[in-house]
């Protein structure tokens, strides 16, 4: 069964992300327990060492006849962080703003990932929906606005530790509608007990997260580039990474160097372009994006656009934001 995100979680994870958050919990094998709380959740422990937000941009087509393009319709953001003894994170929020985007559609979700010595630990949350054409998300949308039930977001955990994984799913219920801004209110709601619905053995070869693995990727791109054949090629290598239970391979396709590459009318220098594929290993299914990301400075391995086709008839484009004046308030 073909799965999505209704609106990317990008540059990241957005799209195998909401992939994996739509999947149906088909139970392997009962768990202890897994416990979460907002201040312990994955990654949300480790200092942050970068920041950036982006713009989003993004386009409708109905009944596959055009493209219905609107700019600045919502954000996405990416913190890094690092602790003392070598663990890394990511954090990853991206959603439309409801009074920006087209049909006022308010879509977002976040993801975190964080990597240590003895395992992996990752967590998924988005406002939950299963639109599959432009016509069911304005149903949605009418639904939302006569106040339903509430407004519920869905969730998945899941902690790896010494090649074993377990895998929890989680449903946080609302009175109002949220939006990217409250991530913080609804990281709070996340309930601190929650059951493993699935515990496996991970398959050889797989390293942690989607996040991780971009920035793995994005990193030997760089060197690659810069040593013009002296480091190893990364293109057309597969990297195995674990999400939700399941096995994926991404892939970086194909890149190249742009001296001068201009998006949305930002201009950047030495951007590597590249044109990504992810497939879920259990089922077979391959989705392309492409993110574009720095080759020096303080752009080295950061993603300074993407485009992102989530739905037949939804495109998502992000572009890097100016870095904000030092001091200034994130």
């Amino acid at each position: 069964m073909r799965k999505g995100l209704a609106l990317v979680l990008l540059l990241a994870g957005a799209w195998p992300l909401a992939a994996v958050l739509r999947a149906q919990v088909a139970a392997e094998s009962r768990a202890a327990p897994l416990t979460a709380a907002a201040s312990s959740l994955p990654a949300r422990r480790l200092p942050i060492v970068a920041h950036r937000r982006y713009t989003m941009h993004g386009a409708i087509r109905p009944l596959y006849l055009f493209w219905i393009r609107r700019n600045d319709i919502g954000s996405a953001e990416i913190s890094w962080r690092r602790g003392p003894d070598g663990e890394v994170g990511y954090e990853l929020t991206v959603g439309s703003d409801p009074a920006r985007a087209p049909r006022r559609i308010n879509r977002w979700g976040y993801i975190s990932e964080e990597a240590r010595r003895d395992g992996v630990s990752q967590l998924g949350i988005m406002r939950a929906s299963d639109e599959q054409t432009l016509a069911e998300a304005e149903r949605v949308l009418e639904h939302d606005k006569k106040g339903g039930a509430g407004f519920p977001y869905k969730g998945i955990r899941t902690d790896v530790i010494a090649g074993k994984g377990r895998t929890g799913v989680f449903w946080v219920q609302v009175e109002r509608d949220l939006t990217y801004r409250q991530l913080d209110e609804l990281l709070a709601l996340i309930p601190p007990d929650f059951e493993a619905e699935r515990a496996y053995e991970l398959p050889p070869g797989v390293r942690g997260g989607y996040l991780g693995t971009l920035t793995e990727i994005m990193a030997a791109s760089v060197r690659w580039h810069a040593g013009k054949g002296a480091a190893p090629r990364v293109e057309g290598q597969s990297f195995r990474y674990v999400y939700y239970g399941n096995a994926y391979d991404m892939t970086l396709r194909a890149s190249r160097v742009v001296a001068l590459a201009r998006y949305k009318g930002r201009t950047f220098a030495n951007v590597v372009e590249g044109q990504f594929r992810v497939v879920n290993l259990k089922t077979g299914y391959r989705t392309d994006f492409r993110v574009d990301y720095g080759t020096e400075g303080a752009l080295a391995e950061v993603p300074v656009h993407g485009v992102f086709q989530p739905r037949w008839w939804l495109e998502v484009e992000v572009v890097l934001d100016p870095a904000p004046a030092p001091g200034a308030a994130r």
